[in-house]
C-alpha cells in the first residue's frame, strides 16, 4: 500500500511538473509572438515616417536595432550607426547606443565602423557629472537620468580598463534605494519607459550577478504596478510627472 501510495505521489509530481513545463513553453510562445508583432510594427511604421524623422528621433535608432536584430537592411542601419551623435540629453541616446553596442558588438551584422563609433561614444562618456559616478538621494536630476548616468559610466570604466569596484557598489545602492524610498519623480509614464532602459541593459550585461539581478527584480517589480496601475484605466489619463517637492 505504502509502494502504490508513493507512486501515485510521484505520479502527480511528474503530472504537476509536466502542466509547468507546458505553462512555461507556452508562455515563451506567448511572448515570441508579441515580440514578432510589435517588430513587425516597428519595421513598418517607423519605416514609413523614416525620411521624415531627424536624426537624433529615438524612432529612428528603434528601427536600426531592428533592422540589426533581423538582419535586413543592414546597409541603412550601419549608415545610421557610423554616424550617429549624442543628443541634447546625452543619456536618452547614450543608453540606447550602449544597448546596441552590448548586443552586436560579437556579430557581423553591425560594421566596423559602427563599433569603433559607438565604443568612442562609451569610452568619452562624461565622468565629470556626479552622476556618473555616484548614487544620490535626492537625485541629481530625477531616477532616470541618474540612473541612465551611473550605468553608462559603469561601462565606459570598464571599456578604458578602469576599476569598477566602487562603481558596481554605487549601483547596488542606488536599485536598493528604489525599494527602500520609491520614486522621487512619480506617476509619468515616458518617465517608467526611461528608467527600465538602464534597467535592461544591467539585468543583460552587468558584470556582477548582484546587480544583474537586482534589475531584473526591479524591472519586474515595475511591470507589476504597471499591470497593477492599469486596472480601471488608471494609466490611461494624459501624460503627467510629479515630484517629492511638491
Amino acid at each position: 500500500m505504502s509502494f502504490i501510495k508513493n507512486t501515485l505521489f510521484i505520479l502527480v509530481l511528474v503530472a504537476a511538473n509536466t502542466n509547468v513545463v507546458k505553462a512555461a513553453v507556452s508562455l515563451e510562445q506567448q511572448i515570441e509572438t508579441r515580440r514578432e508583432i510589435y517588430l513587425n510594427w516597428i519595421m513598418e511604421e517607423f519605416g514609413r515616417l523614416e525620411t521624415t524623422m531627424k536624426p537624433f528621433d529615438g524612432r529612428l535608432w528603434s528601427l536600426n536595432h531592428t533592422r540589426l536584430f533581423r538582419g535586413v537592411d543592414l546597409r541603412k542601419a550601419n549608415r545610421y550607426f557610423e554616424t550617429v551623435k549624442l543628443t541634447l540629453d546625452p543619456d536618452f541616446m547614450g543608453i540606447r547606443l550602449l544597448k546596441t553596442l552590448l548586443e552586436f558588438r560579437d556579430t557581423n551584422n553591425l560594421s566596423e565602423k559602427s563599433k569603433t563609433n559607438l565604443t568612442n561614444i562609451i569610452e568619452n562618456w562624461p565622468m565629470e557629472p556626479v552622476q556618473s559616478r555616484l548614487a544620490k538621494w535626492p537625485p541629481a536630476f530625477t531616477e532616470n537620468h541618474d540612473l541612465m548616468y551611473l550605468t553608462i559610466g559603469l561601462f565606459s570604466k570598464q571599456f578604458r580598463g578602469q576599476s569598477i569596484d566602487g562603481h558596481l557598489s554605487e549601483l547596488k545602492k542606488s536599485l536598493a534605494w528604489r525599494y527602500e524610498r520609491g520614486f522621487y519623480e512619480w506617476g509619468s509614464h515616458r518617465y517608467q519607459m526611461h528608467y527600465s532602459n538602464p534597467l535592461q541593459v544591467l539585468a543583460e550585461f552587468a558584470p556582477d550577478v548582484g546587480v544583474r539581478r537586482g534589475a531584473e527584480d526591479l524591472l519586474n517589480l515595475m511591470l507589476a504596478e504597471r499591470v497593477l496601475l492599469s486596472v480601471n484605466g488608471y494609466l490611461g489619463g494624459p501624460g503627467m510627472r510629479s515630484y517629492g517637492r511638491n
